[in-house]
């Protein structure tokens, strides 16, 4: 048997960053997400560039001010014109952050008259009237709004408009210590949200996340959206399905949609104001990551191109805070559907709508699969400008891969795309599925570049981008070896990966890479597997990106070898956490392991709950999301051919005996320093009456 496999690999990634042309054309195609609404005008050129950008921040601060026929009148309009489904489905934008930092980015491309409205409307807060700062704890902060409270590192400020958190009046005061109750639950939500986030950035040592900016002395500023009039900064479309957005000023600050009433549904609970509720959880972890985002974004940060990490990062982010909500589920069937595209690098503008979310899968592999949540800190830290200049996201991967024994990034990416294959995640069932392109690797094909299409179509196979993969899928298995070859063009390096799933559940990945697209991965035997996935990667940006290039994957069957299977792994350590295990191990020396299957049972139990694959040089596991109980656990080395090794003659065991939880949320009265006000006697915020409060104190 012979296979071939043909595809195209035409890959027009589009301009670096994407510009102006002459008189504002656009020289980069239609945006996306919330561009939508503009983006229709842009493609058929009735719209430059510099207007759609313009436009962009129109429909998310001021959308009266959008041509009428581009207006939503409600947010479920909103999601017609600018793909926010509300109930399922892949969401488009819901941090309004990287709307901001692209049109700021691109300021001086804008004619004179745009760039006035727009800098109008990026303007940085001011204060309704001559306040002066304050400090409260030790830590300063300047007053904007005219009411306030402050924590140990926020202050809440709102205007006499404050609605409850659905958008709704009177504002709800239940325990009448005069502050609103929502502004008490945003407090605490940030504060649970700090606590968290220092922690995974400096375990031990939550104090050094400010370290050596203005927040070490200073308060982050929280502004409730559409509670002042006279204050255009803290305005956020209602109908914009924008959750919230975060400015890196001097200090940076956080302005909160406080009309939530369009969130889609997550897992906090079934009711409407579960639903809000679990919303303001994952802003507050989301918009707060983006504040210590911008602590440590260096100079050489391309705005355009490395701005997905913000985004990716931050849903990430909001997973390890308060992790039963899991809103960052609704991103990934975009995600995964469009895998071809590869990691969101953006090569264009459209790098901040689902995909940017959806990358958090991206970052998932590398919590579970290399490093545990630790990788974050060590990440930034790669950025971070201090001691040199800094470094742009992939550079960073690429630096941290080796770090942890991979050769770089593309060689790491490799078990990203074998992980993706059979959803092996700690909550992959959740996930959805990557489409399989091509069903049988038995049949002949051939096509040039095509366009991903909806529904799947396993005859259409489009070729993969920069980090990007296609998935081919051969079921039944219980035959002789295999063995797949991948070449192409010499100038560019593509990857392999190889999955071999058991029935049992766990899978073996491998993986394969060479710098002239000529690789191949031989498997002795498949009887004990059901199914073969192929994932040709491709790992290079192309010299000439219009270029189009056909690349060929054969697959021929071989002879079933003789096994010669890995030994046991050694040096076995099991270690429980909270809602689970670490475990780490010392492969077997001879022959080299290709990687290694962790696996966990119930004791007395005899069908293993789950497991997860390692590929090599990663031999420590961090294991979470169990029920309290005692465990089994299996760890099983494999080699490069597919033999796996032996399982240890007794099983060990590990004692969980505290489950997952969420972040400790704070009662409000621990947490807020002092408060002051001055309101009207009537209106939105004041609900008739007179002030809520005068001042709790310093």
């Amino acid at each position: 048997m012979r296979v071939r496999w043909v595809f195209g690999a035409a890959l027009a990634l589009g301009l670096l960053g994407g510009s102006y042309g002459a008189h504002g054309t656009p020289r980069s195609g239609p945006l996306t997400g919330l561009d939508t609404r503009p983006a229709a005008l842009t493609a058929a050129g009735e719209l430059d560039r510099a207007t759609a950008d313009l436009y962009r921040l129109y429909a998310l601060m001021a959308a009266d001010r959008l041509p009428r026929e581009l207006r939503a009148e409600s947010p479920e309009g909103t999601a017609a014109k600018i793909g926010l489904p509300l109930a399922s489905g892949p969401a488009g934008h819901r941090c309004g952050t990287p709307i901001l930092r692209a049109v700021r980015a691109r300021l001086d491309e804008l004619p004179a008259e745009l760039r006035a409205e727009a800098e109008e409307l990026l303007a940085p807060p001011r204060p309704a009237a001559a306040r002066s700062a304050g400090q409260v704890g030790g830590k300063d902060f300047s007053p904007v709004l005219l009411n306030w409270v402050v924590t140990e590192n926020f202050s809440i400020q709102w205007g006499p408009d404050l609605t409850n958190e659905d958008g709704s009046l009177p504002v709800r005061d239940l325990d009448a210590n005069g502050i609103p109750d929502v502004v008490e639950r945003w407090a605490e939500l940030f504060e649970a949200s700090y606590r968290t986030v220092a922690e995974v950035l400096k375990p031990g040592v939550p104090d050094t996340v400010p370290e050596g900016t203005a927040l070490a002395s200073h308060r982050v500023p929280v502004y409730i959206a559409n509670s002042s009039p006279d204050q255009l900064f803290e305005n956020i479309d209602p109908t914009s399905g924008i959750y919230a957005f975060t400015v890196s000023s001097p200090i940076p600050y956080i302005v909160v949609n406080n009309d939530l009433r369009f969130v889609p549904p997550n897992d906090e609970g079934p009711t409407a104001e579960d639903r809000i509720r679990g919303a303001m959880k994952i802003t507050a972890a989301h918009e707060f990551f983006h504040v210590i985002h911008f602590l440590y974004e260096p100079s050489v940060w391309n705005v355009i191109e490395d701005d997905w990490w913000l985004e990716t990062s931050a849903t990430w982010m909001e997973d390890e805070v308060f992790g039963g909500v899991n809103d960052y589920h609704q991103y990934y069937p975009g995600w995964t559907f469009f895998v071809e595209a590869g990691l969101p690098v953006p090569f264009g503008d459209d790098h901040y709508v689902t995909r940017a979310y959806g990358g958090a899968i991206f970052a998932k592999y590398l919590s579970e699969h290399v490093a545990g949540r630790r990788m974050m800190g060590e990440l930034w830290d790669l950025i971070r400008p201090a001691p040199a200049p800094g470094r742009r996201i992939l550079q960073a991967l690429d630096v941290w891969a080796a770090s942890r024994g991979f050769s770089d990034l593309e060689e790491m990416f490799l078990g990203f795309t074998a992980a993706n294959a059979v959803m092996d995640y700690e909550e992959g069932g959740a996930y959805g599925a990557v489409p399989i392109r091509k069903d049988s690797l038995t049949a002949d094909s051939t096509t040039d570049l095509l366009p991903p299409v909806f529904p799947p179509q396993p005859q259409r196979i489009p070729a993969p981008s920069y980090l990007g993969a296609t998935y081919l899928l051969e079921t039944g298995g219980g035959g002789p070896g295999v063995q797949v070859a991948l070449s192409g063009a010499p100038a560019e390096r593509w990857g392999l990966s190889l999955v071999l799933a058991h029935p049992e559940g766990y899978s073996l990945a491998l993986g394969a890479s060479a710098p002239d697209g000529e690789t191949s991965i031989a498997v002795t035997s498949l009887v004990d597997f059901d199914r073969v996935y192929a994932i040709p990667s491709y790992l290079t940006p192309p010299v000439d990106p219009a270029a189009s290039v056909s690349y060929a994957t054969t697959a021929t069957a071989v002879a079933a070898g003789d096994p010669v299977p890995p030994g046991g792994v050694g040096a076995l350590s099991l270690t429980p956490a909270v809602g689970g295990f670490d475990a780490s191990w010392s492969p077997p020396g001879d022959p080299d392991a290709a990687g290694h299957v962790v696996r966990w049972k119930l004791e007395n139990e005899g069908t293993f709950l789950g497991s997860r694959t390692f590929v090599a040089p990663v031999t420590a596991a961090e294991v979470r999301g169990l029920d309290v109980g005692t465990y089994d656990v299996d760890v099983f080395a494999y080699d490069r051919t597919g033999n796996r090794g032996p399982s240890p003659a007794v099983l060990p065991q590990v004692v969980v005996s505290e489950a997952g939880r969420e972040a400790a949320i704070p009662p409000a009265d621990e947490i807020i320093l002092g408060a002051g006000q001055t309101v009207p006697t009537s209106g939105g915020g004041g609900g008739g009456g007179g002030c809520f409060l005068t001042s709790l104190g310093p």
